[in-house]
C-alpha cells in the first residue's frame, strides 16, 4: 500500500481458527533483517504451544502429522525468516498467491 508517495507494507499473522492476530507490523521496507525480526517476535510470544504441538505430533508418521502451518506468500525473506525459526516443528508453505481463497 501507498502512504503518501512512500510503498509501505502490513504484515499480519493470523490464527485461522480463531482469527486472533498474533503480530501485525506496518514497515517501510521488508528486509530481510526486519522480517527476522518479526518472526522473532512471534517465536518469543508462540513458541511452546508450538512446540506442545509437535511433541504430540512427532510420534505420527511424517504423513500424518498436523504441524501448524504457517502460509505465506513467495516473497523469499518470509520463506528465509520463518524457516530459520520454525522449520522443525511448523509446516511452512511458500509461494502461496496473495488472491488465494485457501
Amino acid at each position: 500500500m501507498k502512504v503518501g508517495k512512500t510503498a509501505c507494507h502490513d504484515i499480519n499473522t493470523i490464527d485461522s481458527k480463531t482469527k486472533f492476530i498474533v503480530e501485525e507490523e506496518f514497515m517501510k521496507s521488508r528486509t530481510k533483517k526486519m522480517v527476522d525480526q518479526y518472526f522473532k517476535r512471534i517465536k518469543d510470544n508462540i513458541y511452546d504451544q508450538l512446540l506442545e504441538r509437535y511433541r504430540i505430533e512427532k510420534k505420527k508418521p511424517t504423513n500424518k502429522r498436523n504441524l501448524v502451518s504457517f502460509i505465506q506468500d513467495g516473497f523469499k525473506n518470509y520463506k528465509s525468516g520463518s524457516t530459520k525459526h520454525f522449520f522443525r516443528v511448523c509446516r511452512i508453505v511458500a509461494g502461496v498467491p496473495i488472491a488465494c481463497k485457501k
